[in-house]
């Protein structure tokens, strides 16, 4: 009866997984009200929102070492969950008292990170709490703690995954931002009655002496590797966001697309984990390396693939539906598999890691702590801060450059040189390889019909080069320009894609728009001048 009960509680972690990143979809939306850019809403949310998370596994963790009734603990979390519920219920009261300060009225990025931090830091702490908890909670011996643990992670991330889809896709549109808190929070408060109403018995104490695989890895690599995981993991989501709005424009379906394929796949990566041997390990890494690099260089070529399959779609309600349905899946078959087993590292890395009776839920938290801070630093630091000095294809060359040399530490560490050489030389092939973004710089999702680039190579398509243009990557958008002749599209100026101003397109409403003065202060000498970012004619 008690191992129903704990599948029960299982299935309600997948509700609470549902709800928190739900919440985060909605707050989103709140937070590129208040910080004006889409982009640097995205990036701060998942900061601030995994930086709380990181306190809580921590913080979580140390509690979990104090108190080892598994009825008390799991009540206390219960609480901590309907703590979380009633917050998001009352969030809308909460941002409308910030939004309407003086405070909100800034553009620098340290204050809005900490505008997001007030509104978000305490129930993203909270959310901290069901891993290390449960965790603690649920196994009865020492080999059911990696097993139980790998449950609890994937259960979760799969209700993640489903509260992504539900909120961006039908809650916000259909309810409304504040509505839709009230549904989710009200959701997480009736999750919460389980844990409170628990009837557990028992200590949280092993028996057995340790719950670790034998492995030749120093520990410290191994809590180095989840901080990287964690800064990889997040900071590749926050890329695909921006190269997904170059491919398909910039809107609200951009953020909760990539995300849920993010969540998905890293959710079903650690579900179905059946050995968690070293080699097991191994083989997961191996493929990580090589699907992510296979990742990373299919971005330059998806805008005019997508783009080929738009224009054959007749004008419809219906094949509106039907694009977005098979765009979704064409980019999950490109992102899904790095990440999924780039997912399945941490339990990896947890199931490897020294534990006994007495810590491992302690062990658990100071994991998913430097795994939720690598996320932070990922995201801000990668993800934001150092685009106003490299660009997105340069930073994500980093990341898989740290992954390579990651997986050759822990191959080397088990004598295997094989390995580490073919990583080695397939990394170097990769950092060769072209990466054009000729159709990154110009938004293929403006053209609605047949041009002159559909429907042929791809390959040799996407890789013309800029004529007379540059782009350039910054932290809240793409920009790119373009020189030319009339005949050749004229001169313009494009932002995440799309022409903000341009000497053919644009000269119309330009020379228009240098009448206006004359209209309003008639009779008088006048000298206009239209900027026109860069484009504008005297």
């Amino acid at each position: 009866m008690q191992m129903i009960q704990k599948y029960l509680y299982i299935l309600v972690i997948l509700t609470t997984g549902f709800c928190s990143l739900g919440y985060q979809v909605v707050w989103q939306k709140y937070l590129s009200v208040l910080l004006g850019s889409e982009a640097r809403s995205a990036t701060i949310i998942i900061a601030v929102f995994l930086l709380g998370l990181s306190i809580g596994y921590y913080a979580f963790g140390i509690l979990c070492n104090k108190i080892r009734d598994r009825h008390r603990l799991l009540k206390m979390y219960g609480f901590v969950e309907l703590l979380t519920g009633a917050y998001v219920i009352l969030f809308p009261m909460y941002f409308g008292s910030i939004f309407n300060s003086s405070i909100s009225a800034t553009n620098n990025i340290f204050l809005h990170i900490f505008l997001a931090s007030i509104l978000l830091l305490l129930p993203t702490f909270l959310m901290g709490a069901t891993i290390p908890v449960m965790t603690s909670v649920l196994p009865n011996s020492d080999s059911d703690v990696n097993n139980f643990h790998a449950k609890i992670y994937g259960f979760n991330t799969l209700g993640a995954f489903l509260g992504v889809l539900a909120s961006g896709f039908y809650l916000v549109p259909r309810f409304g931002y504040e509505l839709s808190l009230t549904i989710l929070g009200g959701l997480n408060v009736l999750a919460s009655l389980v844990y409170i109403g628990n009837k557990l018995e028992g200590q949280t104490d092993k028996k057995e002496a340790e719950g670790h695989i034998e492995n030749p890895f120093n520990e410290k690599v191994l809590y180095s590797f989840a901080f990287y995981v964690g800064a990889m993991s997040i900071c590749l989501e926050v890329f695909w966001i921006r190269l997904v709005a170059l491919t398909i424009g910039s809107g609200y379906i951009v953020f909760p697309v990539v995300l849920s394929i993010f969540i998905f796949a890293i959710g079903v990566g650690s579900l179905t984990i059946k050995d968690t041997s070293v080699e097991s390990f191994k083989k997961s890494l191996l493929l990580t390396v090589l699907l992510s690099t296979f990742s990373y260089l299919s971005a330059p070529y998806l805008p005019l693939i997508v783009s080929n399959f738009r224009v054959m779609l007749i004008e419809h309600t219906a094949t509106f539906y039907l694009f977005y349905i098979v765009f979704y899946f064409f980019l999950a078959l490109i992102l899904a598999p790095g990440v999924f087993y780039l997912g399945r590292m941490l339990p990896f890395v947890y199931s490897m890691i020294q534990k006994n009776q007495e810590n491992y839920g302690f062990k658990c938290g100071v994991l998913y702590f430097l795994n939720t801070i690598g996320t932070f630093f990922g995201a801000t630091l990668f993800g934001y801060i150092l685009l106003y000095v490299f660009d997105i294809p340069g930073i994500y060359l980093l990341f898989l450059v740290g992954l390579s040399a990651f997986s050759i530490y822990f191959f080397s560490r088990e004598g295997d040189k094989r390995v580490p050489a073919i990583v080695s030389l397939f990394t170097l092939v990769a950092l060769s390889l072209p990466f054009p973004r000729v159709f990154h710089a110009k938004g293929l999702f403006r053209y609605r019909t047949y041009n002159e680039f559909h429907f042929k190579n791809i390959f040799t398509q996407s890789n013309r080069p800029l004529k007379d243009g540059t782009i350039e990557d910054g932290p809240n958008t793409t920009v790119s320009t373009q020189i030319g002749k009339v005949k050749d599209g004229g001169s313009a100026i494009l932002v995440n894609g799309k022409s903000d101003s341009s000497t053919v397109g644009d000269f119309g409403t330009i020379s228009l728009l240098g009448i206006l003065p004359y209209a309003v202060h008639t009779g008088q000498e006048l000298k206009s001048a239209i900027i026109g970012i860069g484009t504008g004619v005297t």
